[in-house]
């Protein structure tokens, strides 16, 4: 992350949500990013996909590795971030 606090969770969708409370939800939510067809972050939660409560957002984490890496590339260029996403696997 941008203060060099490291995050890597034993599971990629804690780490994946970890990452985005870091961001601040409230700054990525302005994004409007979609994963799967739904909204990344939404305040109703989807009766099919798995999604992690955050600060009143269900935020969806039922994708693969690779699609939570390149949504949080994403998220780091359109918010100009200076942090690294690493793939640790």
């Amino acid at each position: 992350m941008e203060d060099g606090e490291e995050i890597c969770r034993q599971h990629v969708a804690k780490t994946f949500v970890e990452a985005i409370k870091k961001i601040e939800v409230e700054r990525v939510k302005s994004l409007h990013m979609e994963s799967c067809g739904i909204s990344l972050l939404d305040t109703k939660k989807h009766h099919t996909y798995s999604q992690t409560l955050v600060e009143g957002y269900y935020i969806m984490t039922n994708t693969t590795t690779d699609d939570k890496i390149e949504q949080l590339d994403e998220i780091k260029r359109r918010l100009n971030l200076d942090i690294q996403v690493i793939d640790n696997r």
